[in-house]
């Protein structure tokens, strides 16, 4: 039987995973049907064709009926994979964590960025993948873009011009194109350099408007570009991997999971290794020992299992180390710490015909034999642009360069081991992989120490991926470790490894509430059984935070034993145990604690029957929906509206039967049910809704009439206008409320006629509902209502014309400006001024004058409209009583900015009143005119505080030198408010002489001090430095700590021998600010700040601790290695290297053999693991 590999591109088949299209449609249909302008539609059908064809592309050549059998399976493989949101390792504090099913997740944060972050194989490429194919066909205003970084060349906007030629986007739509752009920035880690990352970083800042979505594999790896938000692709639950292998090895399933018993979790993390797991186990009917084995034998696949009358050009037998030799030469890059995911072809054939050469006749024309046949049959693919390259997942290329490493291993020196391969982040995941294939433990023992020697952090890493019987000893060298208690609990969670479990035990029983709660979290990390007991009994602890993490925990490891621990908590009498067990079991998902939780439904303690409702709704069972169905008439509102809400997840046949069913039950349960049909918005409950709305009961009719509205259904709206002519008035006015929500202008005359109705709540509804639709045709009608009996109706029919806006409406609006109701000439003069004639300014004017409200809205109206007839007018207002009045017409004066305005403003900035001073200086700001400059300058001196404030942020506002002399006085202002003020005005005029006066008063008072520093780094200039750096050791915190932020900001190299002996300073808030900073410097600064980390690591222990280890991990992150004088010894090593003859830069390239393959006799050459590549000479 042929083995069941994909022989396409591996991130295609994990759209297993998430499509549930149906194939037989055509993409090309009208299933583009978008409101965007035709001129795009080729583009739009060219994703969709392209993508289609990937269905049909990535299938086994020799597997003929496959391409039917994996459509009928694909509605199997939509696990429905979620995301959450990351939390921020410097926050301990309760901070919400959502999740999201993966495409909710991204869609949601795309507008103000989003960072998807996950494992190798975990899906964030097919996610990608399913977004372009569901944009495209779908209504929307934007365009898809799907912009592959592995293709970098040099620029961001050639990579996203490539990726529109691609799909027939004309060069001169370029420019509108990106305009409406949604932005799939695939494989952030995958860029090759420092300056790929500062391009796209630049990029996103330059265009914050665009939504973008990225990618990467992990936050070490390529960073996160200063992206805020944070998604974090979830692992498969258990039962998702249950369903997976079932789906994908029917006849097998049982075998394999039984084979697999425990260790379901350690293979089934991420859909590509399972799907991987699935090929080997369907061919041998093994599960190999560990994640290294299983990419071993999946990959040997190719070879082994080839069809003997598949044609090939080349020798099979040379197909894996030409593979190793490759992915060795994609190991370097331009500088010793990048790599390559894609080569060119002619490189490739280049370099592999050197490694050829004397062990095959005409090595080059085998080489391009071999990498045809490899292209055709094994795991290289093309790249984008044709010319290039690549294996069909980076986790396969780092598989192939830990085989070629594997080889030469006993051969290489600890010190060459460390100076080539463990220093650098690129090898972090090929060493991984070749650990778990390591026979001699010994040896195993031996790197996992070297590791250890050149950052503790990786060596914890790799202590937990040699095989499992070598584990005790490599993780006993971590346990032993003399570091800080919280930092033992980070590397004994970096190991993963079950053996870490006990130590970890025990520092669940720790004094200190951040090492319990940090403790639980590893624990769930690592997830293994053996943690359950001491997990549970933490769901008892005094610290709420700790009680959370260890329920999280068990959520995670989710076994039978932590599921029964966890049903026995529901019992509990201690309500928080309760529910932290009920929260835990929801994670989980097993439909074991159903009848627990449903128990729980019934609890004495609103927040239990909650949390028990959540977790039903999350578990998804048909067998909840009674009990949920019940809570529908708990006491406790949210109660309900929780019951609502997970009966809406279930969405089961059963839930909205079940609800269908209530609404022929007793009154008040009928009308919950009507309301829950509501949240759930199915259009199924539409028929069961609209016989409601001849229910007996007129609130059952209301509430049913509201959900219809809900869900938006327009097959409701004949039944929905029956019930206008309801006796009964609130199912009138629910019935009026819900056709305006839908929004059909069908519904426009049987609202006109409610506008007539005895009851004014439904008059009013009426009049909202129809200024939502916006029709003309309901003008006529509304100014009748003007003259409504009831206040509210004529304020809803005025607000209403307003929102239509048409000039037919104003004659009736004036006529109201003199109605003798005060709140009817508000809203007329709200109306007005949204329609915005100036036929409307006489008569608002006269509402200057009338109840203060009225004048708020006329003032507010005139603003509108803008028309310097309103000056003087306004200008009078600047001295009313009323402080709102006050402020609406200075708004409204700035808005004007007439010379009129000025002239009128300036006279008030003398006015006796401090609060006319005020707002005049404020309407000045807002005009921005050079003409106030002097007055507001004199204001500055004014006796009023409030009006000094406003002064100097109007001067800020215009923006002149003019101003910071006096400014710089308002600096040692006794109001801390006005020299706040006066330092965020200097920072925003940013001139020398600004710079000048901030830098002399960094001598002055301790609170002056503090404000100037925040100024220069608002100002940001590279001048305020050597100041700033005296101030990190002023005696007042506060000052210090304003100056490391300002430095920070400034961003200046200078900065950091500063800033890092901020981190010794005595004040936790100065040293947590350096850390802070430091982060930031290290993005720009990497290899200047790496050259401390010798240093950093000795401050690990002290009371700055935790800050120092997360700028540590930044300066790792940005460098690309993690040891500096490690690094500088491998390149003392090159320099002495290039002074041989056969590492001359100028001699031509030679590619050595990595092993023993074939009859290579090296001769006089001595072959070392850094010579070993193409143009460059590092690994």
């Amino acid at each position: 039987m042929p083995i069941e590999f994909d022989a396409g591109k591996i991130r295609f088949t994990l759209l297993l995973f998430y499509l549930t299209i149906d194939h037989s449609l055509n993409p090309l249909s009208p299933l583009i049907q978008r409101s965007m302008s035709s001129q795009f539609q080729p583009y739009l059908e060219s994703i969709c064709a392209t993508y289609e064809k990937w269905w049909q592309l990535y299938t086994l050549t020799d597997a003929a009926g496959k391409e039917q059998q994996a459509k009928q399976a694909a509605s199997k493989f939509d696990f429905g994979l979620m995301v959450q949101t990351v939390k921020k390792e410097e926050r301990r504090e309760e901070e919400k964590i959502e999740r999201f099913l993966v495409l909710e997740g991204i869609r949601k944060y795309a507008e103000q960025h989003v960072l998807l972050v996950g494992r190798p194989g975990s899906g964030k490429s097919t996610a990608l993948a399913r977004l372009m194919l569901e944009e495209a066909t779908i209504a929307s205003s934007r365009l898809p873009v799907l912009v592959e970084l592995r293709y970098w060349q040099g620029s961001i906007e050639q990579l996203i011009r490539d990726s529109l030629m691609r799909h027939e986007m004309p060069a001169e739509l370029f420019e509108e194109a990106l305009k409406r752009s949604l932005l799939l920035f695939d494989g952030v880690n995958e860029l090759p350099s420092e300056e790929a990352r500062s391009q796209l970083s630049a990029f996103r800042r330059n265009h914050p408007k665009l939504p973008m979505i990225f990618t990467t594999r992990d936050l070490s790896i390529g960073g996160d570009l200063g992206i805020e938000q944070k998604l974090e692709m979830q692992p498969l639950t258990e039962a998702q991997m249950q369903t997976f292998i079932r789906a994908y090895v029917p006849e097998q399933a049982e075998a394999m999971l039984r084979r697999l018993k425990d260790r379901l979790r350690e293979f089934g993390q991420t859909p590509l290794l399972l799907w991987m797991l699935c090929g080997v186990f369907q061919q041998t009917g093994t599960i190999p020992e560990n994640l290294g084995l299983v990419f071993r034998e999946f990959t040997q696949g190719y070879e082994r299992y080839l069809k003997d009358d598949v044609r090939i050009e080349s020798d099979r037998a040379w197909w894996k180390p030409v593979l190793q030799q490759l992915a060795w030469v994609m190991m370097q890059g331009e500088k010793p710490t990048e790599f390559r995911v894609a080569i060119r072809r002619e490189e490739a054939v280049r370099a592999i015909a050197q490694f050829l050469d004397g062990k095959v006749q005409y090595a080059e024309d085998f080489a391009r034999k071999c990498l045809r046949d490899l292209q055709k049959y094994h795991l290289i693919q093309v790249g984008t642009n044709r010319e290039e390259l690549e294996f069909r997942h980076q986790l396969i290329q780092e598989f192939y360069a830990a085989e070629a490493l594997l080889e030469q291993l006993r051969d290489l020196t600890g010190d060459k081991l460390k100076q080539n391969y463990f220093n650098y982040l690129k090898w972090t995941e090929p060493l991984a992989l070749m650990l778990a294939t390591v026979e001699d433990e010994a040896l195993a023992i031996r790197v996992v120490e070297w590791a250890l020697g050149v950052d503790r952090k990786l060596g914890a890493r790799l202590a937990g991926e040699v095989r499992s019987e070598f584990q005790a000893r490599t993780v006993e060298c971590v346990d032993a470790l003399e570091v800080p208690t919280w930092l033992k609990v980070k590397f004994l969670e970096e190991t993963r490894s079950d053996i870490a479990i006990n130590s970890l035990s025990k520092l669940l029983e720790d004094s200190e509430p951040y090492v319990r709660w940090s403790a639980a979290e590893a624990l769930g990390t690592i997830g293994t059984e053996q943690a359950v007991d001491g997990l549970l009994k933490r769901l008892e602890d005094s610290d709420f935070y700790v009680c959370r993490s260890a329920a999280s925990a068990l959520g995670t490891i989710g076994t039978e034993r932590a599921v029964d621990g966890l049903l026995k908590r529901l019992e509990d009498s201690d309500p928080n145990v309760r529910w932290s067990a009920a929260e835990a079991l929801g994670t989980i998902g097993t439909e074991q604690a159903v009848d627990g939780l449903l128990k729980l439904l019934e609890d004495s303690e609103p927040d239990v029957r909650m949390s028990a409702a959540s977790a039903l709704g999350t578990i998804g069972t048909e067998q909840a929906v009674d009990g949920l169905l019940k809570l529908l008439e708990d006491s406790d509102f949210y109660v309900c509206m929780r019951a609502a809400s997970a009966l809406g997840t279930i969405g089961t046949e059963q839930a909205v039967d079940g609800l269908l069913k209530l609404l022929d039950s007793e009154p008040d349960v009928r009308r919950r049910a009507a309301s829950a049909l509501g949240t759930i918005g199915t259009e199924r409950a539409v028929d069961g809704l609209l016989k409601r709305l001849e229910d007996s009961e007129p609130d059952v009719r209301a509430r049913a009439a509201s959900a219809l509205g809900t869900i938006g259904a327009e097959q409701a709206v004949d039944g929905l206008l029956k019930r206008l002519e309801d006796s009964e008035p609130d199912v009138r006015m629910s019935a009026a409320s819900a056709l305006g929500t839908i929004g059909t202008e069908q519904a426009v005359d049987g609202l006109l006629k409610r506008l007539e109705d005895s009851d004014s709540n439904v008059r009013r509804s009426a009049a909202e509902a129809l200024g939502t639709i916006g029709t003309e045709q309901a003008v006529d009608g509304l100014l009748k209502r003007l003259e409504d009996s009831d206040p509210d109706v004529r304020w809803s029919a005025a607000s209403a014309l307003g929102t239509i806006g048409t000039e037919q409406a104003v004659d009736g609006l004036l006529k109201r400006l003199e109605d003798s109701d005060p709140g009817m000439r508000m809203s007329a003069a709200a109306a007005l001024g949204t329609i915005g004639t100036e036929r409307a300014v006489d008569g608002l004017l006269k509402l200057l004058d009338s109840e203060p409200y009225v004048r708020w809205s006329a003032a507010e109206a005139l603003g509108t409209i803008g028309t310097e007839r309103a000056v003087d007018g306004l200008l009078k207002r600047l001295e009313d009583s009323d402080f709102y009045v006050c402020r609406s017409a200075a708004s409204a004066l700035g808005t004007i900015g007439t010379e009129q305005a000025v002239d009128g403003l300036l006279k008030r900035l003398e006015d006796s009143e401090p609060y006319v001073r005020w707002r005049a200086a404020e309407a000045l700001g807002t005009i921005g005119t050079e003409r106030a400059v002097d007055g507001l300058l004199k204001r500055l001196e004014d006796s009023d505080p409030d009006v000094r404030r406003m002064a100097a942020s109007a001067l800020g506002t215009i923006g002149t030198e003019r101003a910071v002399d006096g400014l710089l006085k308002r600096l040692e202002d006794s109001d801390p408010d006005v020299r706040r003020m006066a330092a965020s005005a200097l920072g925003t005029i940013g001139t020398e002489q600004a710079v000048d006066g901030l830098l002399k008063l960094l001598d002055s008072e301790p609170d002056v001090r503090r404000r100037a520093a925040s100024a220069l780094g608002t100002i940001g200039t590279e001048r305020a430095v050597n100041g700033l750096l005296k101030r990190l050791e002023d005696s007042d915190p506060n000052v210090r700590r304003s100056a490391a932020s300002a430095l920070g900001t400034i961003g200046t190299e200078q900065a950091v021998d500063g800033l890092l002996k901020l981190l010794k300073d005595s004040d936790s808030n100065v040293r947590g600010m350096a850390a802070a900073e430091l982060l930031e410097v290290a993005k720009k600064y990497a290899d200047t700040i790496a050259q401390h980390l010798s240093h950093l690591l000795t401050l690990i222990p002290t009371d700055s601790g935790q800050d120092v280890f997360r700028v540590i991990l930044a300066i790792q992150e940005n460098c690309k290695y993690y040891n500096y004088e490690i690094y500088q010894a491998y390149l003392e090593a090159q320099k002495v290297d290039r002074q041989t003859p056969q590492n001359n830069d100028r001699s031509p390239t030679t590619i050595y053999n990595i092993g023993s393959v074939g009859n290579l006799n090296p001769g006089t050459v001595h072959i070392e693991g850094n010579q070993i590549g193409e143009q460059h000479n590092h690994p």
